[in-house]
């Protein structure tokens, strides 16, 4: 049997789920709602300091998650569920946003999964990247950060011929959303998700979706950067280059215009 790597997002259930079971004690904290702080409270940068093995919040919040298991979080409900993971073999990497309660989170669970003896990676290093710029825009260039780091990851293991189960159950909704169209482009196997109904964890196969092949042509040549002046001329279809910029296929750079990560990584693996 192959080996997997399962791909998880993190929001914040298990904050949520902590003031739900513990409302005096992270009231005391001084945390009310920290499941729901957007991402410019005050709190967020301190939540982030906080997120490391000795302090008095995360040891807290990893004694629930050692109380609960697999119901103290959203992701944790399919990862530690023995059908779908292998603990001896199988790798787990948890994507949380640049938000301070969302990496909070994030090293709880990678806390607990080491400890219980899962193959999991910190995800300090697949955090996502931070833009300083209008909300929209930021949000957008979020998910793109989202895009170029999972779509990187799918296409490594993909490579060394691993299976790849993207876990739907958590983390916020576009994230999530996000990653699992991500997954599908790129080759990932499966869907796995708990459902809310009857309370068991399913799995469905991903649909392998593809980009047109006449458009995949002419992005080639786009692997390297190409200047503003000469791109500019250029006669690009169903898109022009602004278009293709929204929609998020390149990015501007300060020598002009190139392919995002993750659609590098894409045609690596098609070869149109």
């Amino acid at each position: 049997m192959k080996n997997r790597l399962h791909i998880s997002a993190v929001g914040t259930s298990l904050l949520s789920n902590m003031e739900t079971s513990h409302k005096d004690e992270i009231k005391k904290f001084g945390y009310e709602g920290w499941g729901r702080y957007p991402p410019d409270h005050q709190k967020q940068s301190e939540l982030l300091a906080r997120a490391r093995k000795g302090d008095q919040v995360f040891d807290f919040a990893l004694s629930f998650i050692k109380e609960r298991g697999g119901e103290a979080s959203a992701e944790l409900s399919t990862l530690l569920d023995p059908s779908t993971v292998d603990k001896s073999r199988d790798e787990i990497r948890l994507y949380p946003t640049h938000t301070g309660n969302s990496s909070f989170a994030a090293q709880v669970l990678y806390e607990y999964l080491k400890q219980e003896g899962y193959r999991v990676h910190d995800p300090s290093q697949t955090r996502l990247t931070r833009h300083y710029l209008e909300s929209e825009d930021e949000f957008g260039e979020t998910l793109f950060s989202l895009m170029d780091k999972v779509g990187g990851d799918i296409a490594e293991y993909n490579e060394k011929g691993w299976m790849v189960y993207i876990h739907a159950s958590a983390g916020f909704k576009p994230e999530t959303t996000f990653m699992v169209l991500i997954g599908s482009l790129m080759g990932a196997d499966k869907i796995i998700y708990r459902h809310e109904s009857f309370r068991q964890v399913v799995s469905l196969p991903a649909l392998k979706l593809r980009i047109d092949d006449a458009l995949l042509k002419e992005l080639q040549g786009f692997r390297s950067p190409v200047p503003k002046n000469i791109a500019e001329q250029w006669t690009l279809t169903p898109y022009g280059l602004s278009e293709l910029i929204e929609v998020g296929y390149l990015k501007v750079i300060p020598s002009g215009y190139v392919l995002r990560e993750w659609l590098k990584k894409y045609l690596e693996k098609t070869k149109p």
